[in-house]
């Protein structure tokens, strides 16, 4: 994104950049579809024990401030910045390749797929919500 009252030129590499991000979500979705994360009404952050799920649970916690913090500022561009920065750098990129090996554990399956999901779930929400402002705004 662009500061205000910038304007932005199309250019292909924005197009595959913007491509990429999209495919890198798919295939972030899709893996935790595969790996059966499912949505846990009443599920409680705080009770992690898993250091990598503390890890992506404090990020997501970050992210969500600061976008929120960025809305409310009217700094769209920013807002979608941070939004973005946490799924590619910290969720798809750290996080889940992190995890990928504790699926064939036992003890920290269950909690790891409820973090991820959460993660999923609320950093979607994020991006939906930066993306909806700028819209609109």
């Amino acid at each position: 994104m662009s500061t205000p009252g910038r304007d932005i030129k199309l250019a292909t590499s924005r197009i595959e950049g913007n491509r990429n991000f999209a495919t890198k979500l798919w295939n972030a979705a899709r893996f935790c579809e595969m790996n059966e994360c499912t949505w846990v009404s009443g599920f409680d952050p705080a009770t992690i024990k898993h250091t990598v799920n503390q890890w992506i649970v404090g990020e997501l916690k970050l992210a969500t401030d600061k976008v929120a913090a960025l809305l409310d500022d009217y700094r769209f561009d920013l807002a979608a910045s941070a939004a973005y920065d946490f799924a590619w750098n910290n969720f798809c990129d750290w996080y889940l390749e992190f995890t990928k090996p504790i699926i064939g554990g036992t003890d920290e399956v269950g909690e790891s797929r409820n973090a991820r999901d959460h993660g999923m779930g609320a950093g979607a929400d994020a991006a939906y919500t930066a993306s909806d402002h700028a819209l609109y705004y």
